[in-house]
């Protein structure tokens, strides 16, 4: 929710549409919650029949405004800033019947920070060509392997100590979170250029808001939970 809420402040859009948006994305949040608790498949048809109810905004909007930007805003932050995170608790309570996975969660974060952090060291030492110089110009591809060779590297570690899950598997979600998660830091950058400010909030003073710290989650988690949830069977 606080993703949401970050993203939402800084469109053009008006405070009646920013507040159903708000709401709209605290109404799938408990629908998920239903689907969690009560392990109804039903509850996943839920968010499908939010749709019309999302569009309802439309009517209730400033006239001065275009009839679709407001609704393509909430589209594009349910799934950016929701949608990500639903497929974290999918991940943790679906591939296993009667399990619950907290480890993959934690795992997916400590991945996430161990390609950032040695990015960034590989970076500074041996950083020549950039990646996006447009863009994200502190970001290079030397940096880029570097930190994404450590985390296949730490991945091992992982699959070794930490879950009971086949190597290979903890393998291929690094190959799914390293271009993602750079990805979404480079969308997030883009955005946040696009609108001239530094950082997306400052619920952490110094390290900035919800989305920059969650912005290599946003794009990789839905994919990872394909995965996980597509090999399921042969997981462990």
């Amino acid at each position: 929710m606080g993703c949401l809420y970050e993203f939402v402040k800084h469109e053009n859009i008006s405070a009646q549409f920013r507040r159903w948006i708000w709401l709209s994305g605290l109404g799938i949040w408990l629908l998920t919650g239903l689907f969690v608790y009560t392990e109804y498949t039903v509850f996943l048809l839920a968010p499908v029949l939010l749709v019309p109810l999302l569009f309802l905004g439309v009517l209730r909007k400033d006239d001065k405004e275009p009839v679709f930007q407001p609704a393509s805003v909430l589209i594009t932050a349910i799934l950016y800033t929701v949608l990500p995170f639903i497929s974290l608790i999918l991940l943790a309570t679906e591939i296993e019947p009667g399990a619950y996975h907290f480890e993959l969660i934690c795992s997916i974060f400590l991945l996430i920070w161990a390609n950032d952090t040695f990015a960034y060291v590989f970076g500074r030492l041996f950083g020549r060509h950039k990646l996006a110089p447009l863009v994200s110009p502190g970001k290079t591809w030397e940096g880029t392997i570097g930190g994404a060779a450590m985390t296949i590297g730490m991945s091992f570690v992982l699959a070794r100590y930490i879950t009971p899950i086949a190597t290979i598997h903890y393998v291929v979600m690094c190959i799914i979170l390293i271009p993602l998660g750079v990805l979404g830091d480079l969308v997030e950058s883009k955005w946040k250029r696009r609108l001239g400010i530094k950082d997306s909030g400052a619920f952490l003073p110094g390290h900035g808001g919800f989305l920059d710290r969650f912005d290599s989650i946003l794009l990789s988690a839905p994919v990872i939970f394909l995965y996980f949830y597509a090999v399921k069977t042969n997981l462990f």
